[in-house]
């Protein structure tokens, strides 16, 4: 479920770029919520390595995460990291990448309950004896009872065909959406029940698997996060954050700027006296020095009095 261009973009080369493996990068100090992705990629392709990265910062919070049991519930390889420290833990990484065709997995399947569960098995009969070109039948009929016009025509330049209007795929579809209707199940009951098993799969594979040392661990930063997203100081801090950039750019660097420019026509000044003591040509002086040392210079006198103008237009 893409919500982004970017994220159109990683979803697609994920599904059809013909790659060797996928690696997953997740943070340590929110893992349950990251693996809401990990398990989408999982649907996909079961050639997935999980990177569990920034552990210095879960460890500086007291957060212990047990990587076998997260690992045997996913059913993929997981891996932690600490790649801002000395590439700790990359080294493990690279061997997991190295050995990842070489390893069978059996990554875990999303239950979305009985009613989402039959139209998905209706659908996948009728898709498994069509050219697919490796996508997974259950991932497509997932992705037909919940279409996405983008997706839909991605899947359509790399398939070769439109899978929608395959005869016995249409049939499938259609008795795949009768079981939905019967049951009260319409598009938007169907994306929030798709949603929901996936945070309470996340939650489940969480559970027991990550310990922490203080309950509280994360409550500066959720006072934080109540300050600049609540309903009522959001929109003040953010007022206020364009003010002071606002303010930095008209007025707050005029002080900055002159500093800068008086300094540079003071090396200018010491450049030249050094030129002139080690009897250097003039053209040395003319081309570095008064050339392209103080066309700098002037740059950023332009740069500042034009922000004084501006200043004064305001005014």
């Amino acid at each position: 479920m893409a919500h982004s261009a970017e994220e159109q973009v990683a979803r697609d080369f994920i599904c059809f770029g013909d790659h060797d493996g996928v690696v997953v990068v997740c943070d340590a100090t929110c893992l349950e919520r990251n693996l809401n992705l990990v398990i989408q990629t999982i649907e996909i392709t079961d050639q997935v390595i999980v990177c569990v990265n920034l552990m210095d910062e879960a460890q500086r919070k007291g957060i212990h995460v047990d990587f076998p049991a997260i690992s045997q519930r996913l059913g993929v390889p997981v891996v932690p990291t600490m790649a801002a420290q000395n590439k700790n833990g990359l080294d493990g990484l690279m061997e997991a990448v190295c050995t990842l065709s070489e390893t069978e997995h059996t990554p875990l399947q999303v239950w979305y309950g009985k009613v989402i569960e039959d139209a998905i098995a209706l659908l996948e009969e009728n898709l498994v004896h069509l050219p697919l070109k490796g996508l997974r039948p259950r991932w497509l009929a997932l992705r037909l009872l919940d279409p996405d016009e983008i997706l839909q025509h991605s899947l359509t330049e790399y398939l070769g065909y439109d899978l929608a209007q395959e005869p016995s795929v249409k049939k499938g579809l259609e008795k795949a959406k009768a079981v939905l209707k019967e049951n009260h199940v319409d598009s938007q009951i169907l994306r929030d029940r798709i949603t929901g098993a996936l945070v309470l799969t996340a939650e489940e594979i969480c559970s027991g698997a990550i310990h922490y040392d203080q309950a509280a661990y994360d409550r500066r930063d959720r006072r934080i996060d109540r300050i600049l997203t609540g309903k009522w100081t959001g929109f003040p801090v953010m007022l206020l954050l364009l003010a002071g950039v606002f303010w930095l750019t008209i007025t707050g660097a005029n002080g900055l700027s002159q500093i800068l420019s008086q300094g540079l026509f003071q090396v200018q000044d010491w450049l030249t006296s050094l030129l002139t003591g080690i009897k250097a040509p003039d053209w040395i002086n003319g081309v570095f020095v008064e050339g392209m040392y103080r066309t700098l210079a002037c740059i950023i006198i332009i740069f500042r009095d034009s922000k004084t103008v501006i200043n004064n237009l305001i005014l």
